[in-house]
């Protein structure tokens, strides 16, 4: 859950932006690092990515065979073969096959063409409806009616984290509290905020201030905390509440 959150957060992200990967899979995510068992990621090779506008179609086909949306192989796609991408990457790592396969390429594409897939293997037992409902719904070879990135975000099986993320694992954060003053950087940032455009005071502060991943990782568990919605995005809301607590 935690892996997939990440995910769709990322892809939300880049899309409301008007930018989608084209090529997401398991080996164009990597782990950053690890704590008690909860892995940080980092989405890579943007080679194959685009930039879009609303109700842009797409004609070229590109993409990976397990994890290529039907619609691609008609080249005639949008932003939304994403999300199909990150159904395979979920249902993937939730029972360690590909919803899609075949002995060779041709039958992969194939099966993927059809868009049928089944949770037959034992493993599905112990696997909640709820993350089986988002598989189906991010499988979904109409593509109007398939999640989009921030609609999986909301889904149940992902709000349930956040949850249980807001309560049991408080002492996440605690664990890796920022050494630094938070006080003290919002005066930093103050002070150097010279420039009238606060996100690019942000960026250049970070940029000239910190060179280590230990530092960088401090700051990163402060956006965690203040980022309640976890789309990866701070409102001025969630600014102003994190620096209140």
């Amino acid at each position: 859950q935690y892996v997939m959150r990440q995910i769709f957060s990322a892809v939300n992200y880049c899309h409301k932006n008007g930018i989608f990967h084209r090529d997401l899979k398991p080996e164009n995510i990597l782990i950053e690092e690890c704590y008690d068992n909860m892995y940080n990621i980092k989405i890579i090779d943007f080679g194959t990515s685009e930039i879009f506008k609303k109700d842009k179609i797409f004609h070229h086909q590109i993409g990976t065979s397990y994890y290529i949306a039907p619609e691609v192989l008609k080249n005639k796609y949008n932003h939304k073969c994403d999300l199909w991408s990150c159904g395979v990457i979920m249902y993937i790592l939730l029972s360690g096959s590909p919803p899609f396969y075949g002995k060779n390429e041709d039958e992969i594409l194939s099966s993927v063409q059809t868009g049928k897939f089944e949770f037959r293997s034992k493993v599905w037992k112990k696997i909640s409806d709820s993350a089986k409902d988002l598989i189906i719904k991010l499988l979904e070879v109409d593509v109007d009616k398939r999640l989009s990135a921030e609609q999986a975000l909301q889904h149940p099986w992902l709000c349930s984290l956040n949850d249980s993320f807001e309560t049991q694992n408080d002492s996440f954060f605690r664990s890796e509290a920022p050494k630094l003053s938070l006080k003290k950087v919002v005066n930093n940032m103050t002070n150097f905020s010279t420039f009238k455009n606060l996100q690019r005071a942000a960026i250049y502060y970070l940029i000239h201030h910190f060179s280590k991943v230990e530092e960088v990782r401090e700051f990163r568990n402060i956006f965690i905390k203040f980022d309640r919605d976890k789309d990866g995005k701070l409102t001025k809301d969630e600014f102003i509440q994190g620096i209140m607590e």
